[in-house]
């Protein structure tokens, strides 16, 4: 910190670290909002199945076509249903992040190397330890 203060430098990678947080705290809420949406739509459609069902079958009953327990089995089978499918949206989320991650994979596998040396590297400088190993 004490660096870039003297540098000048330090105004200027505070500016940058907010506008990386504030690109990142957008990406988190798109996340939180298409999570949201996505479990409050099943939960909306979970319910209204739910509602008709208890609907249709009372009326079943009221008509001595289903007994009271048949009843229970027709308002429960749609929950059970519903909660086969209730990870459904998050693992979409999830998919569509897979599939950025491969994609930036990809684009550095596929990427042709830019180096123009041939041959092995050249050693490295000769450091002298100031320690001394007696053994």
């Amino acid at each position: 910190m004490a660096e870039l203060t003297v540098a000048g430098a330090l105004k200027r990678r505070i500016q940058g670290v907010r506008e990386a947080d504030g690109v990142l705290t957008r990406i988190a809420s798109r996340s939180a909002t298409a999570t949201a949406l996505g479990g409050g739509l099943s939960s909306l459609a979970c319910g209204l199945t739910v509602v008709f069902a208890a609907l249709a079958g009372v009326q079943a009953v009221q008509d001595g076509r289903l007994s009271g327990v048949t009843l229970a089995v027709v308002v429960l089978t749609p929950l059970a249903a519903f909660e086969a499918v209730t990870g459904l949206p998050l693992a979409v989320q999830y998919r569509r992040r897979v599939k950025h991650s491969a994609e930036r994979v990809y684009a550095v596998l596929d990427a042709r190397c830019r180096c123009t040396s041939r041959g092995p590297p050249p050693p490295g400088p000769r450091r002298r330890s100031r320690w001394r190993y007696a053994g």
